[in-house]
């Protein structure tokens, strides 16, 4: 089965992380992660064929501020762009239990990509939050192990995970391993 992945060896995969030149970054046909800007451009979102929307950094009162964006389904229901939308309210802190959201987040992309969707999956700079539900999806629905899933999109857009996050990962990565044995 392999060796556990550490912390260390995730961090040195994502080494030299800088904001990412671009908003967004078509991880795959269907698929596509970003941040606020393309997520408030209904224009962009347009142009890109997004059908389905999930904000990892979800503000239930739309106010939004430098934790949480303020794209809830009324913003977009407001500017008659048509979409399924999932809110994550996830805080970008390590003790955040953002593992909460795996499966539900995982099944939300899947379905959406079988149905021939176009999913957005952002929070504020596609960096920590949207990244680690991303990785998650790929871990469960595409077998790759935590490491595969972090070389994977890390190939694609600059990632840094807080720590918090990247533990849970670990959970995950084992979680799955223990099933398949």
């Amino acid at each position: 089965m392999g060796e556990k992945t550490t912390i260390a060896e995730l961090k040195n995969i994502m080494v030299k992380v800088q904001v990412p030149m671009e908003d967004y970054t078509v991880i795959q046909p269907g698929l596509i992660i970003g941040g606020i800007t393309t997520a408030k451009n209904t224009e962009v979102l347009t142009k890109l064929g997004v059908t389905h929307i999930i904000n990892c950094a979800y503000d239930p009162t739309g106010k939004g501020n430098f934790i949480y964006v303020d794209t809830n389904e009324d913003y977009y229901i407001q500017r008659d762009f048509k979409c399924i939308y999932l809110g994550v309210r996830a805080a970008d802190t390590a003790r955040f239990n953002i593992s909460k959201f795996f499966y539900s987040v995982a099944d939300f992309i899947d379905n959406a990509i079988k149905d021939n969707g176009i999913v957005y999956v952002h929070c504020y700079m596609a960096i920590s939050r949207s990244a680690v539900l991303v990785i998650a999806y790929y871990m469960i629905k595409h077998d790759m192990t935590l490491k595969e899933a972090v070389i994977f999109l890390r190939k694609k857009r600059e990632i840094f995970p807080n720590d918090g996050f990247l533990v849970q990962l670990m959970e995950l990565d084992e979680e799955l391993r223990n099933q398949k044995s």
